[in-house]
């Protein structure tokens, strides 16, 4: 949320140079903490793990810098407050 409110309307230009290192990291991220959350026995962290891995593909469709991306960051972000909330209250 706070690259959208504020990062991106607030610093564009900045954004736009960083926008490859970040979608870099932001698929390493993905990947990293995905098969981290594979390992897990315990359910907290591979819950854990994967809102980690929910974050990276977040930062993915927000740095896209198009409108089919920055909608898909919301919806992921709406959906993962729901899910995780609710996986954590299992």
């Amino acid at each position: 949320y706070g690259f959208l409110r504020f990062s991106l309307p607030m610093f564009p230009e900045a954004s736009a140079i960083a926008q490859v290192p970040i979608f870099w990291l932001s698929a390493i991220a993905i990947v990293y903490t995905s098969l981290v959350a594979l390992a897990q026995t315990d359910m907290k962290k591979l819950i854990a793990y994967s809102s980690v891995a929910h974050m990276g593909f977040v930062t993915l469709g927000t740095f896209a810098a198009n409108e089919q991306g920055v909608q898909g960051a919301i919806f992921q972000m709406l959906s993962h407050g729901f899910i995780s909330g609710a996986l954590f209250l299992l």
